[in-house]
């Protein structure tokens, strides 16, 4: 007679990009304390599984200035794990006299798998998302204790840069099938996205599966990563391989018919051909042609840029013997004159921008007879469906009230974005932050969920995420619900011109999101734009300009460093000149 199996003993797992969650055999195991949520990562992320307890009491409660405290608290934290583990089967959580010790055998940890992935030669989805993922590791337990951070921020830069040897290890392997040299080359790009050879070898992997356009924003991520990290442009051989994607190899010549098809254009993404002569010898056409073919190239529903094979328009980039650069945009079936503008200033900012400007303007025809005065952009109604737009297009006579606490599906995108707002409503940043970040990486969610999160994250103080995500909001500019959201965390972050932009067009009766967009352009020097932009605003406003001042002010939970840009006495000169 056989002897019944013995079932297995449960395991622990825990997962730490982007938070800390712990399960026992698939079930969450709720912990409420953060010193224990820290006690339980300084041991799943030490190389032995054992620390001694006087290193973890000087770890965790560095501010106390009595050891027996930090002894005390120790032995209370490490007891609710203890119970909480054993509560639920799981005994590899012991406590000895000098020391701590977690069984690593029978605990699974998607950071050290991550890092295992990358040694055998293979990509860890966690890898293979967003930038810096060891960056985030731990977040919920980001105020614990400074010396807490000071370790976790050097274990995670040790566990990175080795999960980064073991990335470029595996790209030398021979024989490597494409989709895994791809999954490898995005891993450690993102793990570090100012390398050059992990770009390089990212674009071409991109390049060989056909995604040009994906290689080139590459290029753009490399770009500004670069940029913000050593203050320069990346140079060196990475440049020659943007130039021959972007002046030669931007788009293959479609075989499915000639140019401007009509009815084929309309149906798809407008076909717009690049035409520059002299790009690869004439520095100023050449850093035009590759600021604008990749802002261009950002958006593949819009736009399909190429150099060759048919098109419905034509971009024509000309340098003339002054310092000015000449740009003429041609429609194809008529060769009519559609748009021209001037270049002057080869700063990439105003170039980005002017791409930004050509986009809008080639997709949008209506919108390209309102730049030549001839028309009336039309801005479509937003329905809103998340807690933050209701908020921003909210008014003084009929305040938004806060969505109701309660049960809600941590699977749906909408319902967990409200719920950081709640959080953040009632001053919990660290569950706000917790479900922000969550609502913004599942998959399935809408725009209007990333741009929520995005403004919460910039009323959290966490900027350079929430720009990251609102740039993602760029790709729609004829929603106005989804520019009010961009605009209005760009102005939090600091991003004065493009808020400005984005906040400059929208409907009337949003006074909040024009009224920032108001102080915006006064802060970067344009008062008339202020004042257009204002005006129309305060011709609805119920009550006095004194309440508007207050209520704009006290509609969002600002952060402190934010309300300089939203000072009453600025809001209030913006409502008298305008009432003038």
């Amino acid at each position: 007679m056989t002897a019944p199996a013995l079932e297995a003993p449960p395991r622990l797992r825990v997962d730490l990009f982007s938070g800390v969650r712990v399960h026992i055999d698939d079930a969450p195991v709720p912990i409420r304390s953060a010193k224990a949520l820290a006690l339980l990562v300084c041991l799943v992320l030490s190389r032995t599984g054992e620390e001694r307890r006087d290193v973890l009491a000087e770890r965790l409660w560095s501010r106390s200035q009595s050891v027996e405290h930090q002894r005390n608290s120790l032995k209370r934290d490490l007891k609710t794990l203890i119970d909480s583990f054993r509560a639920r089967g799981f005994d590899g959580l012991v406590g000895h006299r000098t020391s701590v010790e977690l069984d690593l055998a029978r605990t699974d940890c998607d950071v050290l798998e991550a890092l295992r992935a990358a040694e055998a030669g293979y990509a860890h989805a966690a890898l293979m998302e967003d930038a810096q993922p060891f960056a985030r590791i731990a977040a919920d337990c980001e105020d614990v204790d400074p010396e807490f951070t000071a370790w976790r921020d050097e274990r995670a830069r040790a566990l990175s840069e080795a999960t980064a040897r073991a990335l470029d290890r595996a790209l030398m392997m021979p024989d490597l099938d494409g989709p895994r040299r791809l999954d490898l080359a995005r891993a450690a790009f993102n793990l570090d996205r100012t390398k050059q050879p992990a770009a390089l070898a990212l674009m071409q992997a991109l390049e060989e599966a056909g995604d040009i356009s994906g290689a080139l924003r590459v290029y753009g991520a490399l770009y500004h990563a670069h940029l913000e990290e050593h203050d320069e442009e990346p140079g060196g051989e990475i440049l020659q391989a943007v130039q021959r994607l972007k002046l030669r190899s931007v788009g293959d010549p479609d075989p499915g018919g000639g140019e401007g098809s009509g009815e084929a254009a309309q149906s798809g993404p407008l076909r717009l051909r690049l035409d520059v002569q002299d790009a690869l010898r004439d520095p100023l056409l050449r850093r035009a042609a590759l600021v604008m073919t990749d802002q261009l190239g950002r958006r593949p529903d819009w736009l399909k840029v190429t150099v060759s094979g048919r098109a419905d328009m034509v971009l024509q980039l000309r340098r003339e013997r002054d310092d000015r650069v000449y740009l003429q945009m041609w429609t194809v079936r008529d060769t009519s004159l559609y748009w021209t503008e001037t270049i002057t200033d080869f700063s990439h900012e105003e170039l980005a921008a002017t791409a930004r400007r050509l986009a809008v303007i080639a997709h949008r025809p209506q919108i390209a007879a309102t730049v030549a005065g001839k028309g009336q952009r039309q801005c479509n109604d937003a329905v809103a469906e998340t807690f933050a737009l209701r908020l921003l297009i909210s008014r003084p006579d009929a305040p938004c009230p806060p969505p109701e606490p309660g049960e809600r599906d941590s699977g749906n995108p909408v319902d967990l974005v409200d719920q950081g707002w709640i959080e953040l409503m009632h001053g919990r940043r660290r569950s706000a932050l917790s479900a922000l970040r969550q609502a913004a990486a599942l998959d399935g969610g809408a725009p209007e969920v990333v741009g929520a999160a995005a403004l919460g994250l910039a009323l959290l103080g966490h900027a350079e995420e929430a720009v990251r995500l609102a740039d993602r909001l760029a790709a729609h500019p004829e929603r106005p619900g989804l520019r009010a959201l961009r605009g209005t965390t760009l102005a939090i972050c600091g991003d004065r011109r493009t808020a400005a932009l984005c906040l400059s067009d929208l409907p009337e009766d949003w006074l909040l999101p024009r009224g920032i967009g108001a102080a915006m352009a006064d802060l970067s020097g344009d008062r008339v734009g202020a004042l257009s932009c204002i005006a129309p605003a305060l011709a609805r406003l119920p009550g006095d300009a004194e309440s508007f001042c207050d209520w704009a002010l006290r509609a969002l939970p600002l952060p402190d460093l934010a309300e300089p840009m939203l000072l009453r006495a600025r809001l209030a000169e913006l409502v008298g000149a305008s009432a003038c």
